[in-house]
Parts: C-alpha cells; sequence; structure tokens
C-alpha cells in the first residue's frame, strides 16, 4: 500500500494503526512536503512502515507512483489519502472482490465526518463536450482517495499523470483503464471516512487546484472548446463566492 503525507502526520500515523488493526503490517509511507525539517519527526512511525521522502513538493500522483516504484512482490496496489480512517469491513476482502471481479478499480464506500455518504467519492465520467460522447465508456470513476488497483495495470498505463498536482488524476486513470475494458466500481465489504482537505483548509485553495486540473483533464481527453471555457467561467464565479464566503 501507498500513503501520502503532506504535513499530516497525526492523520497518517492514525491510519497506520488502524491498518495494523486489520493485520497490515507492510507500507510505504511518502512524506510528499519536500521539507527536510519535517522529515525529522517520523521516529513514531512502526518499523513494518517504510518511510519514502520526496526531494521536492510533489503532487499526489506523483506522491503515489514514487511510493509504487518501491513496491515489491505486490499484485494489488492500495492507495490512501493520510486522512483516511478505517470505519468497518476488511479491505483484505476488497482485495480479494478486485481479483474476483477482474475490474480495474475496486473502492470502499467513503462518507465523510457526519457518516454521510460522499458525493465526490465516484461519479460517471464527462461526456458533455466530448470529441465522439459514443466512445465514451460508460463505467465510472471512483475517488483516489482510497481504491485498489492490479499492480499490473498501473505499471502498463505508467500509473497517474503527474501533470495533475492535485485532484483529477483519478478521474484521468480511471478513465484510462475504462479504455482498455476494466471497469471502476465501489463495493459495500468495506467503509472508510475521509477527512477531506486535512493538508489545506481553504476551500478556495482546494477549489483552485480542482479547477485546474479539471481544464487540464478536459484538454488532455479533447473536450470542445465552448464547454472548457464554460467549465472556466463556472469556476471563477464560484471562487469569487467563495473568497467573499471567507471574509
Amino acid at each position: 500500500m501507498v500513503i501520502v503525507d503532506y504535513y499530516t502526520r497525526e492523520h497518517t500515523l492514525a491510519l497506520i494503526a488502524d491498518l495494523a488493526g486489520q493485520g497490515f503490517h507492510s507500507a510505504i509511507v511518502v512524506d510528499n512536503t519536500g521539507d527536510s525539517e519535517y522529515r525529522q519527526g517520523w521516529a513514531s512511525l512502526p518499523p513494518w512502515a517504510r518511510l519514502i521522502a520526496s526531494a521536492k513538493r510533489a503532487g499526489f500522483g506523483a506522491g503515489v507512483n514514487l511510493g509504487a516504484a518501491q513496491l515489491t512482490g505486490c499484485d494489488i496496489l492500495l492507495v490512501l489519502n493520510s486522512d483516511i480512517r478505517l470505519i468497518s469491513g476488511d479491505l483484505v476482502v476488497l482485495a480479494a472482490e478486485l481479483l474476483d471481479r477482474r475490474v480495474g478499480v475496486l473502492a470502499p464506500r467513503i462518507v465523510d465526518r457526519d457518516g454521510v455518504s460522499q458525493s465526490d467519492a465516484a461519479g460517471p465520467f464527462l461526456t458533455l463536450g466530448a470529441p465522439d460522447r459514443k466512445q465514451v465508456p460508460r463505467t465510472g470513476w471512483v475517488t483516489g482517495a482510497c481504491f485498489l488497483t492490479p499492480v499490473e495495470l498501473f505499471c502498463r498505463v505508467g500509473g497517474f499523470d503527474e501533470r495533475f498536482f492535485m485532484y483529477w488524476e483519478d478521474v484521468d486513470y480511471c478513465r484510462r483503464l475504462a479504455d482498455l475494458g476494466f471497469a471502476a466500481d465501489v463495493s459495500a465489504a468495506a467503509c472508510v471516512m475521509h477527512v477531506s482537505g486535512a493538508s489545506e483548509l481553504s476551500r478556495a485553495a482546494r477549489y483552485t487546484r480542482a479547477s485546474r486540473s479539471r481544464d487540464l483533464y478536459l484538454r488532455k481527453w479533447n473536450f470542445v472548446l465552448p464547454v472548457r471555457i464554460a467549465y472556466r467561467l463556472m469556476s471563477l464565479l464560484k471562487l469569487l463566492w467563495l473568497r467573499r464566503a471567507s471574509v
């Protein structure tokens, strides 16, 4: 498994404790800060969790790729945000289900702090403005906050596209697998809580990053220019609203 940390050590250690409770005793923690001083604070990391430090601040996808490159003898890659907490079920069961169903990506049910299913944890691929809507896969995407995928497939498509600094790298990954015939799905065998935005407290900052990544996704998959412009204008309007609301 690969856990990406960005100034969220407390969350990472809590997640590792949850994983140990489910019998996991092997993990790669990617310190994605590029901060040598922060790197010195991992003394409480258990010996079975290997620390990999990024030389510079890198995006989430780049952090996952860095950690995945260090995996040996694994058939399944478990990707985790540091601010995930295990609620119920068993991720080991999800791993067996992934292989049995032969899907490309499998995620647990993801809820927020109030126990409500997160609406942005999975969804269909965008079709409006796509160059050929008939060719857009019917299967959708799941969030990279917590999912399992075969290592062979991850390597075959080159992992996450590191041009996505944060957000939409998961949608892009699922889209590339869907084009190969591998679907993404959510399983009821496990449930996790996602403390969204633990590493970036500003809603405006998160939304700005998400908007940039969405624009990159639309350009990469050749969505028509009017649709891309419309999304960008909507993003600017919402960003103005978020900034006014935070004053």
